[in-house]
């Protein structure tokens, strides 16, 4: 992926593929923090779910996620949490965007 600045898109510095801020003000309040003395910030679910969408849209292996979204092994640990509480589902319906033909 490459890296773009475009602003005129709704986007803050993010990579190709990733939430825009109009995308990410309809899902990102369903996306409650965990609570608890070691809960992460409300502001890396963004970065957690931009690379949960990476993987699902390039298909790669976890291990081989781009580090700009964290360690693979805990966006992994989010995207278990997120399908087993059914926050993640079919994200393209959400936003709108087509979905592939299967």
């Amino acid at each position: 992926m490459i890296c773009l600045w475009d602003k005129e898109a709704g986007r803050t510095g993010m990579a190709r593929g990733d939430l825009t801020d109009h995308e990410w003000a309809m899902i990102g309040p369903l996306l409650l923090p965990e609570c608890g003395r070691w809960a992460r910030p409300a502001e890396d679910n963004r970065r957690f779910l931009n690379g949960i969408l990476y993987i699902l849209c390039t298909g790669c292996l976890w291990p081989d996620m781009h580090e700009r979204y964290g360690k693979w092994n805990l966006v992994y640990v989010w995207f278990r949490r997120w399908a087993e509480q059914g926050v993640v589902g079919c994200p393209a319906a959400n936003l709108g965007r087509p979905q592939p033909d299967r």
